[in-house]
């Protein structure tokens, strides 16, 4: 069972009824494995297309056209609902991370059921000493590539190298 998932969107822009065009998540699985998933989201109807910005779209790389193809909004919303369960999900932007997961998961009725955690937050809480050093160097030295997945997995990667720099500590 996954306790943590670590999480990022791309989205349509930054304003405040932007929406999500991308979700992407990673998880550490039993034997310290890294996993992740993600997929394109077709902006739902009652999403506002003024809300998209070019300037995103050159940042993430993400077309409309390409959204058209893509999955249905709702569809998206039930397999996260199913993929996160009752895991703790951790963002590096946790307020516009769970702007757009609200706005995705208002589409099944579930926007109150997940919070997003900040991950920086959670790293001085959950680590100690030399453990959250090695995290924010090793999300600071991670690639992103503003997808969400791949973004998702850098969180991953960087608590992952935590957790090794705790155990040896030990």
């Amino acid at each position: 069972m996954r306790n943590r998932i670590f999480i990022d969107f791309e989205a349509s822009s930054l304003s405040d009824e932007s929406w999500p065009v991308e979700i992407g998540f990673a998880w550490i699985d039993e034997k310290g494995k890294l996993r992740s998933d993600a997929k394109l989201i077709k902006p739902h109807p009652s999403w506002s297309l003024s809300e998209w910005s070019e300037k995103s779209q050159q940042i993430h790389g993400i077309t409309l056209e390409e959204l058209e193809g893509a999955e249905d909004a709702v569809e998206v919303a039930r397999w996260a609902m199913r993929e996160f369960g009752n895991a703790m999900l951790l963002s590096d932007a946790a307020p516009f991370d769970d702007r757009w997961l609200r706005r995705l998961m208002a589409l099944i009725g579930q926007d109150e059921y997940f919070e997003i955690v900040s991950i920086q937050d959670e790293v001085r809480e959950y680590f100690e000493g030399a453990a959250v050093g090695m995290f924010f160097k090793a999300y600071a030295n991670g690639h992103g590539n503003h997808r969400a997945g791949v973004d998702a997995m850098r969180l991953a990667q960087a608590w992952r190298a935590a957790l090794r720099k705790e155990a040896k500590a030990k």
